[in-house]
């Protein structure tokens, strides 16, 4: 047959078979179409129904169009069920045809041309997506709950009910984290603050995230700072200590207790100036001038009030006084009644004439 051929009635009806072999030309079909395992309608060259086309157990409905588009709808004994598309052939939803699902011959892709979003709406309890074997999670979604995000099968992001849980490491590269709170300073971090250092800022208002300073700095290599004067590092639970620098001096303020410097180890404690060390006190405890003869305590105009002493010992060794140019090492001793002078150098020991007064 090579004409066009027109059904009005349901082909075939129950228990009834009609074959039809080869149609050259346009099958018009009004109504429904069974087809069995046995028999049916093998070939078209083109064909219209206004009905419904049902395969039956067994047998399998197919169209073969010019091998770019679809290729084919199949249901039966040793095929796939399911609607087989060529590459880049769309399946396209909506009257502008707002939506397509196609693979594209290396991906496969869900397009949203449309003017408004694509949304995924789920009625059960968890959307989930797996691994090409089903045997890990790659994302979990679940209704009313948490969302989770896994990596090689291992959970890494989730959130909850009070904000977010990450577990393992975290990289923000060349990035600032934001903390904000509503009617407060907000803060930052600065992963590249001046450069390659990490920088701890707060806003001067309260609204906008603007006018940032950076109060906190640790640069690169591992220096920490205090970046602006008068900002004061607090040390214990009520501000006990307490440092900082004003712009012209720098201050170490204790509050509580005893202010206590030193060493857990038997090594000198040392004190200096202009990068030099002046004075120190030995692992023995001693207090000595980093140099002999070198400095001094008091001065012509600021005078020490009281020295407390036992023993004196006064020695100019490495030097000469200005009476006869000799150089001495004496001590002084206290008796009951009497002071004592020794001379280290002879051994020998002299007494003081004291006079005593009312």
């Amino acid at each position: 047959m090579s004409s066009n051929l027109k059904v009005n009635t349901i082909l075939p009806s129950t228990g009834t078979t009609i074959g039809i072999g080869t149609v050259g030309g346009l099958i018009n079909v009004v109504g429904n179409i069974d087809v069995n395992s046995t028999s049916g309608i093998s070939t078209f060259n083109g064909l219209e129904i206004s009905g419904i086309v049902t395969a039956k157990a067994g047998a399998a409905v197919t169209y073969y169009g010019d091998g770019s588009n679809l290729t084919g709808i199949s249901a039966g004994a040793g095929g796939d069920t399911g609607l087989d598309l060529n590459d880049n052939v769309k399946a396209r939803f909506g009257t502008g045809n707002d939506l397509e699902i196609f693979h594209n011959g290396s991906s496969s892709v869900i397009k949203d041309g449309g003017s408004g979003s694509l949304t995924i709406q789920n009625a059960a309890s968890e959307v989930n997506m797996y691994n090409t074997t089903d045997s890990e999670y790659l994302a979990q979604f679940i209704n009313g709950g948490a969302c989770k995000l896994y990596h090689d099968g291992s959970r890494k992001f989730e959130t909850l009910s009070n904000g977010t849980k990450v577990t393992g490491q975290q990289y923000i590269t060349e990035g600032t984290i934001n903390l904000e709170k509503s009617g407060a300073h907000h803060h930052r971090i600065l992963a590249n603050d001046t450069g390659n250092d990490l920088g701890f800022q707060q806003s001067s208002d309260t609204g906008a995230n603007t006018n940032f300073t950076t109060y906190l700095r640790i640069n690169d290599g591992g220096n920490i700072s205090l970046p602006v004067d008068s900002q004061v590092l607090n040390i214990g639970a009520s501000q006990d200590m307490q440092l900082y620098h004003n712009g012209t001096d720098s201050y170490i303020l204790n509050a509580t207790g005893n202010f206590r410097i030193g060493q857990y180890n038997n090594a000198n404690l040392k004190f200096f100036t202009s990068n030099s060390t002046r004075w120190e006190i030995d692992g023995s405890g001693h207090f000595l001038p980093d140099a002999n003869n070198s400095f001094d305590i008091g001065s012509t105009s600021k005078r020490v009030r009281n020295i407390y002493t036992m023993d004196l010992h006064c020695s100019n060794k490495g030097s000469s006084n200005d009476v006869d140019g000799t150089w001495g090492d004496f001590t002084i001793q206290e008796g009951e009644s009497d002071l004592f002078l020794i001379n280290n150098r002879n051994g020998k020991k002299y007494k003081f004439n004291l006079t005593e007064v009312n």
